[in-house]
This record gives structure tokens, C-alpha cells and sequence, in this order.
């Protein structure tokens, strides 16, 4: 199961919360002692830090829906349970069932039988729940543990911001990021790098001047040739934008003093 990116991503969560270290340090340990490839290693990642973001909205709902407490689950089930409803209320494009039968067959290769059966329950009732009735955790929402948020934080933006800027503040951070790609329209258009890109089945649109966002294939435009060269590169808009104030001219000279390796 080495390149299984979910058992991949259940060992990386299980040896995060059993050492206290860094997620990045579990992910190259497993990474390490599996060797995987770098497809399953992309898709473990995103898939841990993304449990490990909305930690506190899945145990919610696992608690919910289980009927236990999260501190009354064995770790290696909780691992499990995390992965599944992640995939079954995140992941669009996987289907359900697809989700739990996966989900299901790492289980059966790694827990004991009141382990299995407890995951399979569990995971069947949350998609029962959703099909019955798709607003099934309305009254979840209201809850300080949907927002994945240390209370303290929460209340610092409140009195710093106000409540209702408080709570777009969580939202935003609580969306996944963007990837955006950066042309040098000197040296290449908008339109032929889209054009290019549709070549290659990578879906983009023009955000600015300069700017793709990317809604697929990312991974594919880092094999690209004009990558490579430098013609486009990975950048967020929000970036370009302090060079935009500044209004640059030519023959000036500029000290950026915010360099990597990120120690502003």
C-alpha cells in the first residue's frame, strides 16, 4: 500500500499526534520508510494538512455522528474516521462510496475487528445522513469547533475586528489557496500560454494582466518548458502587488529587504 495515498496519509497523521513534531518532519518519516512515488506523496500531503487544518470541524462531526467522544477513539480509528469524512464532505469529485470502500480496505489491513466494523459504521451512517437530508449539519455550524480555530484566537479577532469581520476572516482562511501562475507578457502573451495550457488539458483563467489562476493539472505546468525557462512562474497576485505600488521606473534601483528564505 505504499503508494496508497490515504494509508499513506493515515500512517503520516497516526505518527504526528503520537510524537508532537512537526506534520512535515511525520511526512518525510513515512516517506522515508514507504517510499512511495511523488504522486501519492502530493496527494498524502494535501490530504494531512488539510485534516490537520479542519481537525476540530471533522471531530465535530465524528462525534456527531459516531455518538462518542473524540478522546474515547483509539487514535489509529480516529486516523481513519478523519481521512473519510474529510474525502466524503470536501472532496466533490470523489464519489461516496468510493471514499468508504477505501477507507474501509485500509481498516480491514490495520485495526482489529471492533476497529473495522466501528469505522464502517460510522462512515455508512455519515453518507445515510447526508443522502437523507444534505443540511444534516446545520446546527454543527453554529459551533466555536466548526471554524477549526483556537477559541483564544477567535476572541482576539472579535474584540480586534468585530464579530462579523472575525468570522469572514476565519472563512477565508478556512478556503483552500489558489494557484496562480505569473507570464512575462515580454516575452510571451496571456492567450498562448492558455492556449498551450488547454493543449495539455490544464483548465486556467485569466485573472489579470499577467496572471492564470489554475483550476487543474498544476502539477502538469511544472514539467512545462516555459516553467522551466522562467517565462511563467508560480506566484500569488498579492505578491506583484507591492511591486504595482511601488510604480517601479525605469533606471531606479530597488532593495528588497523581505527575501528568502522568509526570516521577515
Amino acid at each position: 500500500m505504499r503508494n496508497d495515498a490515504r494509508f499513506l496519509a493515515y500512517k503520516i497523521l497516526n505518527h504526528y499526534k503520537n510524537n508532537n513534531i512537526k506534520l512535515d518532519d511525520s511526512a518525510n518519516y513515512i516517506f522515508l520508510r514507504y517510499k512511495p512515488n511523488n504522486l501519492s506523496k502530493s496527494r498524502s500531503k494535501v490530504l494531512s494538512n488539510e485534516i490537520v487544518r479542519f481537525m476540530g470541524r471533522l471531530d465535530l462531526m465524528i462525534e456527531y455522528i459516531s455518538g462518542k467522544k473524540i478522546d474515547r477513539i483509539r487514535l489509529s480509528v480516529l486516523s481513519l474516521l478523519r481521512i473519510g469524512f474529510y474525502e466524503i464532505n470536501f472532496e466533490k469529485n470523489i464519489p461516496d462510496y468510493a471514499a468508504v470502500d477505501s477507507i474501509v480496505k485500509i481498516a480491514n489491513n490495520n485495526l482489529n475487528q471492533k476497529g473495522k466494523g466501528f469505522v464502517n459504521a460510522v462512515l455508512r451512517n455519515l453518507t445515510k445522513k447526508i443522502k437523507l437530508n444534505p443540511n444534516w449539519n446545520v446546527n454543527l455550524k453554529r459551533m466555536d469547533e466548526w471554524l477549526s480555530l483556537p477559541i483564544w484566537i477567535k476572541k482576539r479577532w472579535e474584540k480586534q475586528f468585530g464579530v462579523k469581520n472575525a468570522i469572514q476572516l476565519v472563512k477565508s482562511i478556512n478556503q483552500r489557496p489558489l494557484n496562480y501562475i505569473r507570464i512575462q507578457t515580454n516575452l510571451i502573451c496571456v492567450r498562448d500560454v492558455e492556449i498551450l495550457f488547454l493543449e495539455k488539458g490544464i483548465k486556467a483563467k485569466k485573472y489579470s494582466k499577467n496572471f492564470l489562476v489554475i483550476s487543474n493539472g498544476f502539477r502538469k505546468i511544472l514539467k512545462m518548458k516555459i516553467f522551466k525557462r522562467g517565462i511563467i512562474s508560480v506566484q500569488n497576485p498579492a505578491s506583484a502587488g507591492v511591486v504595482n505600488c511601488l510604480d517601479v521606473n525605469p533606471g531606479e534601483k530597488i532593495l528588497d529587504v523581505c527575501a528568502a528564505p522568509g526570516g521577515k
